[in-house]
Order: C-alpha cells, then structure tokens, then sequence
C-alpha cells in the first residue's frame, strides 16, 4: 500500500506543478496587461485564470482524497509532506528512499511556489481595487459637475470643475 500512495503522491504533485507553473505564466501575462492596461487581454486572461482555478479546486479535492486514503491504510498523517516522511520510515528499500527525498524537495517547492501565487494574487487584488475606486472616483467627479458630494455638508468651500473638467488647463 505505501508504494501505491507514494505513486498517487508523485502523479498529484506533476498535476499540482502543471498547474501552479500556468497560474505563475498567467500571473506573469496578467500583470503585464494590467501594467498596458490591455482590457480585451485581462478579459481572456480572465478566462484562462478561471480554468486554472477549477483545476485548483480539483486538486485540493483529489489531496483531501489521497490523505483520507493514507488515513484508512493506517497513516495518521494531516499533509503530503507528513505522508512522504511517514512512507519512507515504513519502507526500507535505498531506491524508494531517494525517491522519497525527491517527492519531499517537490512538495516543498510546491509549497514555496503557492506562496509566490498568494502574493501575486494579492498585487493583482491591489491594483485591481485601486483602478476601482479611481474609476468611481472620476465617475462621481463626472456625475456632480466636480461639486463636492452633499455628504460633506456645507463647512467645506463648494469648487467647481477642476483639473479633470477643465479641458483649457
């Protein structure tokens, strides 16, 4: 059974990898047509990110699997990387061993290209929310003629137009 789990193991992680190394691809593409403003790109990016995303969600799905799996053949193990290190102490065979060692360096690399994802995730999320309320912003500008909202009472002196209205300036 540990030789079987080690090859699920191994055959999810080539899965996860393909996946992670798309999105970082994509990531890359993404923050270059945010940086050009490229709508009709980020659009199908879009698209393409939503894909991965689904792959994602699938693989989350097939390791809550492979650890219920490790569980019910007597592993008492809450992650892949638990599981390599707990097949290698039951198998005593030198070959498995350095294979073991491979499948560790690789969850770990996975680990570590999961947080560069999260991170470029965030900048995205960043600048995203950012192009938002500037866009609301300029909406709202456009909307009152450049007179400030009447939330801001009367306290405040009230200009109109501005540098964003006045085509002369």
């Amino acid at each position: 059974m540990s030789l079987t789990l080690l090859h699920e193991l191994s055959q999810f992680l080539t899965e996860l990898e393909q996946t992670q190394q798309a999105l970082l691809a994509l990531f890359t593409a993404k923050r270059d047509a945010l940086d050009r403003r490229l709508a009709e790109e980020l659009l199908r990016l879009s698209a393409q990110e939503a894909e991965l995303t689904g792959k994602l969600q699938e693989l989350v799905k097939d390791r809550t699997g492979l650890l219920i799996k490790a569980r019910s053949a007597g592993f008492v193990v809450e992650s892949l990387l638990e599981l390599a290190g707990v097949i290698g102490m039951t198998v005593g065979d030198s070959r498995v061993l350095r294979a073991i060692e491979l499948i560790e360096k690789r969850i770990i690399q996975s680990q570590r290209r999961t947080l560069k994802l999260q991170q470029e995730s965030w900048v995205h999320w960043i600048i995203s929310h950012r192009c938002y309320n500037h866009y609301t912003d300029l909406l709202d500008i456009i909307a009152r003629g450049g007179h400030r909202a009447p939330t801001y009472g009367d306290k405040l002196p009230s200009a109109a137009g501005g540098a964003l209205l006045d085509a002369a300036a």
